[in-house]
């Protein structure tokens, strides 16, 4: 699973992290772009717009006049897969020490 999410194949963790809770309500109304609404007219899916991010952070290719990719007012640009990489490297590595203390 962890590497079909990183490879662009399956955004079914970050929907399933994001698609309720207060967090995933603020990522979604920072995702709508102007006209968009979930709640009126022109209605849109938190599903929908988390699977726009995925693609945005691990599908888009980047190196071919693309510098960034704008959804609402959310910015991805290259360096943000690496970056958010880093980050879920971090947060697995403290979690697996954790763990690991918790089992001693």
């Amino acid at each position: 699973m962890y590497n079909n999410f990183i490879n662009g194949y399956d955004s079914s963790p970050l929907i399933e992290l994001l698609a309720d809770g207060e967090i995933g309500k603020f990522f979604f109304k920072s995702m709508l772009a102007n006209g968009e609404t979930y709640d009126d007219h022109t209605l849109v899916t938190r599903e929908s717009k988390l699977n726009e991010l995925y693609d945005a952070i691990f599908n888009t290719n980047y190196d071919n006049g693309i510098y960034e990719k704008t959804i609402g007012t959310i910015c991805i640009e290259k360096d943000t897969k690496e970056y958010l990489l880093n980050i879920i490297n971090l947060l697995s590595n403290e979690a697996h020490k954790s763990w690991k203390a918790a089992e001693e």
